[in-house]
């Protein structure tokens, strides 16, 4: 079993861990039974006066090998297929409120996570229970909140399937920065996701140069790890930085494995 530790960190301190593994970090430790993992989950409001810093921070966070660096542009299929109503029927895998039937899902092709090994399936299977039976909502789930996280779980993006699968548990943990430049809001089932991806072990830090609301008015304060830089700097798109900073065309060059 994995048990997500959160960091409650400062900024320079999640550039210090940022490509430590997992064992190096406060907090690892495991037994026979339990992995204590320490993850980032945290959201950085605004940016430094200095734009150049600011610039070298978001390539310090998305030139790990491990990271998955989305601009998000208010488009959910980055993330996850599209819900769709047909998905309803997956309330017959509801066999209580918090408990799920997992045998119909465990190897059906038409999930992304089918190609994990299913020990890791049942260990994603799990996680969406304790979100279904946890107070990580601020407003709490209802039974439609359930099949859609549930959905999006199952459609995750074959990104995340991918880094779930080469995670080794004592190594560098998987990262998701979402860098949000315009005032796109986060639907719950994005929320779930994430939630779950921290649970599992990613590393998630959502950057929001405006430092408008993002998750704030979903998940509950105690799951995020907030951060306020030196100014607020609304309608800022990265391309945006690349007119402002000319070095930053140069830093975003690099391929990356995700």
């Amino acid at each position: 079993m994995i048990k997500n530790l959160l960091l409650s960190t400062t900024v320079d301190e999640i550039s210090i861990y940022w490509n430590e593994p997992s064992k190096l970090r406060p907090g690892f430790k495991f037994d026979s039974n339990i992995v204590d993992m320490p993850v980032f989950f945290s959201k950085i409001d605004g940016i430094y006066s200095d734009k150049m810093e600011y610039v070298e921070f978001i390539d310090k966070l998305r030139n790990s090998t491990y990271t998955y660096f989305i601009e998000y542009n208010g488009y959910t299929n980055v993330f996850a297929r599209e819900f769709i109503k047909n998905a309803f029927s997956l309330s017959f895998l509801l066999s209580t409120d918090v408990k799920l039937d997992k045998k119909p899902i465990i190897n059906n092709q038409d999930y992304t996570i089918s190609t994990l090994s299913i020990q890791q399936q049942i260990m994603i299977l799990e996680k969406v229970e304790e979100l279904f039976e946890g107070n990580m909502f601020i407003e709490g789930l209802n039974v439609e909140d359930k099949i859609r996280g549930l959905y999006t779980v199952l459609h995750m993006d074959k990104q995340f399937v991918r880094m779930i699968n080469n995670f080794d548990y004592s190594g560098i943990n998987p990262k998701l920065v979402l860098y949000i430049g315009k005032s796109f809001l986060l639907n719950k089932e994005i929320c779930f996701l994430m939630i779950l991806l921290s649970k599992i072990g990613f590393d998630i830090i959502i950057m929001s140069p405006g430092g408008e609301n993002t998750v704030e008015n979903i998940i509950n304060s105690s799951l995020v790890d907030r951060h306020r830089l030196d100014r607020m700097e609304y309608d800022m798109r990265l391309n945006d930085l690349n007119e402002d900073v000319p070095l930053f065309k140069k830093l975003f060059g690099k391929r990356r494995k995700y």
